[in-house]
Parts: structure tokens; C-alpha cells; sequence
């Protein structure tokens, strides 16, 4: 559960790299809090000071430079019990048989078995997005504009960031095809993503009049070697940086992008050099 927040100017290029990685546990310790129920002020706080940079003039937004907070998805269901669906549903019915499973699964019109191509977050995963996301907002970084992989586990972890910041009413999460991981590991074809629509329906806050880089359909149609798949995440990093719109914050447009983990290592040896 952490952030990698980079630089980048208009031209897709950045002065000397700004790496920052922000976790749940170095935001309290920088605060001195014995723990984050001591943190409701500052969040209070922060929220405040957020709002007021809406004055600043657009010229001067556009002009700044871009920052780009990836993050990785929170712990996945499957990972854990790779049976969950078979195990859980001995009823007919889901029902959690650990304490690190959730209580309820998103209220998603598809059957079962789509949930075990495209699984969904632990309990601790779901904490722990939202802890990023209260360390979001103490660090006064929340993002202007936010994409997700369509794998559901991504969705769900930029979706509970927002709401623990209590931002999710303001940003709406944009699905992108272009952001999911390297098709060769699933043999059995492509699974079978909630859409859009279906995400609403569920009560995520997603962007239905967002139109992707590249539909999922397109990411299937050929073979894709792991070259191809690190040079598709970075030219994807960079476009959406480059499509930013006008941001309310003094320092520059921020975006949050909820991906899986390869994207690190695009953002440490292929962009190195912007």
C-alpha cells in the first residue's frame, strides 16, 4: 500500500525526478501521532486548506508542473484463498468464512464465477486504501483527476482512497484498458470486467463519458510480449499526463492512477530519463 508520486511537465519531460513514497505509517509518524484516530483535526484542516486554493488563477495552474501518484492495488482476495468462490458459496450464497474476507461483495449485475478472473480486495486491503488515501489528504495531495485499471481490485482501491478523504463526490474515477497487466498471464482469455455502467450501478463514482486510450477488446486482439507490455504502461503513463485538464491546485494538476505493481518498475528504468 504506497504511493509513488513523479513530476512531469507539459512536454512529457521533468527536471531532475521527484520520487516521494507516502505510506499510512510515515504520515502519522510525521504528524507524531501514536496512532490515526488522533487525526481527525488534521484532516478537518486539510480539507480547509484544499479548498482554498480554487482562487488560483487557471494560467498559472496550467503552467506548473504535473505529479502523477501511482498506486498499486490493495491486497487481493485470491491471493489469499485461491478457492474463496467455491468455499464461500457452499449455500448458494456468498458468505466470508475469515475475518480478512469482505462481509459483502459489490453489488455487481454478473454472475460468480467473473469474480474469479477480476477478484476483489481483502479486508486489510481495503483498510489499507483507505489509510493512503487519508494520507492523501494530510499531505494536501488529492488528486484532480483519477484513472483506474478495469480490474475490479483497482477500482475498489482508488474508490475507498477517495472516499477516506471524502473526495469521492468530486472526482470521478476514469477506467483505462491501457493500465492492466500483461494479458499473457491469462491464458484462458479475457475476463470479464464490470463496465462502466455496471461500476455506477454498484455505486462507484466512475466517468461513463470517459473515452479510454485503448479498449480492453483492442489490449486482447494480439499476443503481447513483456517488452511490449512495459513500453504499453509507458506511453500510457505519459499521455495521461499529457491530457490533464485545469486543476484548482497552486502546485499543479495532480493525477492518481490505480494500477498494478509492473508500472514501478516502468516509472524507475523507462521513465528515468524524463
Amino acid at each position: 500500500g504506497c504511493l509513488v508520486g513523479r513530476k512531469m511537465r507539459h512536454s512529457g519531460r521533468s527536471s531532475p525526478v521527484h520520487d516521494a513514497v507516502v505510506s499510512p505509517k510515515c504520515v502519522a509518524s510525521s504528524y507524531g501521532f501514536a496512532n490515526l484516530e488522533d487525526t481527525t483535526d488534521v484532516l478537518r484542516t486539510a480539507r480547509s486548506d484544499v479548498s482554498c486554493t480554487a482562487s488560483t488563477p487557471p494560467e498559472t495552474r496550467r503552467s506548473a508542473a504535473r505529479r502523477v501518484i501511482v498506486m498499486r492495488h490493495g491486497e487481493r482476495l485470491d491471493d489469499l484463498f485461491p478457492r474463496w468462490i467455491e468455499k464461500s458459496c457452499l449455500s448458494g450464497v456468498y458468505r466470508a468464512y475469515d475475518l480478512n474476507m469482505p462481509l459483502v461483495l459489490p453489488q455487481l449485475d454478473r454472475p460468480m464465477a467473473h469474480f474469479d478472473a477480476d477478484t476483489v480486495l481483502t479486508e486489510m486491503g481495503t483498510v489499507l486504501a483507505q489509510m493512503v488515501g487519508r494520507g492523501l489528504l494530510i499531505n494536501k495531495t488529492l488528486p484532480d483527476v483519477v484513472y483506474a485499471s478495469p480490474a475490479l481490485r483497482c477500482v475498489q482501491t482508488a474508490s475507498f482512497a477517495l472516499k477516506a478523504a471524502g473526495y469521492d463526490d468530486q472526482v470521478k474515477i476514469r477506467i483505462e484498458p491501457a493500465l492492466f497487466e500483461n494479458t499473457t498471464l491469462y491464458p484462458e482469455g479475457q475476463p470479464k470486467f464490470a463496465t462502466p455502467a455496471q461500476l455506477t450501478a454498484a455505486e462507484f463514482n466512475v466517468d461513463t463519458n470517459y473515452k479510454p486510450i485503448m479498449t480492453a477488446d483492442k489490449l486482447w486482439s494480439r499476443p503481447e510480449s513483456i517488452e511490449e507490455y512495459g513500453d504499453r504502461l509507458q506511453k500510457t503513463l505519459l499521455q495521461l499526463a499529457e491530457n490533464i485538464e485545469a486543476t484548482t491546485n497552486p502546485y499543479g494538476p495532480i493525477i492518481m492512477v490505480s494500477c498494478i505493481f509492473r508500472v514501478f518498475e516502468v516509472i524507475q528504468f523507462k521513465l528515468k530519463k524524463f
